[in-house]
């Protein structure tokens, strides 16, 4: 269920959905001990595999996924995890800014058919524009569909071959580490999918991490789109995905959400 709320800094009328469903079922599923690179890698594999043919019929993950993630976090286990404070006190280099955002809420497929979004106050945290055909997957949808450290939120079209993932983590991350963990994320995704594009940029003094690519699922390929950053020194990471066939009509939709992110203040 979602409640209309009307932003006084904004002065723009989202819907403010109750996002965290099962919220302290779902922070007990983070092993927060882990370092912090390995735990934000193992949620960047959850996002990154799409719905369809996640689950086997007795309901394991398929080997390819499996043999994915074990190879992703053991390499991360032997990186050396990112020093909080000797980031603070290197000269931090600042990213450009992302050009103004488009203000309308109608986006074009590649079909040409329009997508009316609306802008969603995710967690008392951020905006995202969301397609209003979407919905909010429930926990037991969400638990279902992805393997391992599972997102916190999920909004997805009728067929759930079109989705935004959201995980809202535990995991420390200062804003001056997420240039860093970009690139090391980059290093480990090259030899796991093929990356279509990076990039690193300032929304409202939020550095934001950004990778396209297209990664194997068990029985089709998916476009990925995300980015990640720091939210009062947590990380934060959002993912649109959709099967690879969909790509030329969804990515100008994909890039229309994750360009609509919008803070506070």
């Amino acid at each position: 269920m979602l409640k209309y709320h009307q932003d006084e800094n904004h002065g723009i009328e989202v819907k403010r959905p109750f996002v965290r469903k099962g919220e302290n079922e779902m922070k007990d599923k983070k092993n927060i001990g882990i370092k912090i690179l390995g735990a934000a890698c193992v949620i960047v594999i959850a996002i990154c595999i799409l719905f369809q043919g996640m689950n086997t019929q007795d309901g394991k993950k398929p080997t390819a996924e499996s043999q994915i993630a074990e190879a992703l976090i053991a390499e991360t286990e032997q990186a050396a995890p990112i020093d909080a404070e000797k980031e603070e006190k290197k000269d931090e280099k600042n990213p450009e800014t992302k050009p103004k955002r488009d203000e309308s809420l109608i986006v074009e497929t590649g079909r040409g058919n329009k997508i009316e979004t609306e802008y969603l106050h995710i967690d008392d945290k951020f905006y995202l524009k969301i397609p209003k055909e979407f919905s909010q997957l429930d926990d037991e949808i969400i638990s279902e569909k992805y393997g391992g450290d599972v997102p916190d939120i999920v909004f997805s079209n009728e067929e759930i071959n079109v989705n935004i993932a959201i995980s809202l983590t535990e995991n420390p991350m200062q804003n001056s580490q997420i240039e860093e963990y970009k690139d090391f994320m980059v290093s480990l995704f090259k030899g796991y999918g093929e990356i279509v594009s990076t990039d690193y940029y300032n929304v409202a003094d939020h550095h934001v991490g950004q990778i396209k690519l297209i990664s194997d699922a068990v029985d089709t390929q998916v476009y990925n789109h995300m980015i990640f950053f720091s939210y009062n020194d947590k990380l934060v990471i959002v993912t649109f995905n959709c099967t690879l066939k969909l790509k030329d009509e969804w990515e100008t939709v994909g890039d229309f959400i994750i360009d609509s992110l919008l803070f506070e203040g």
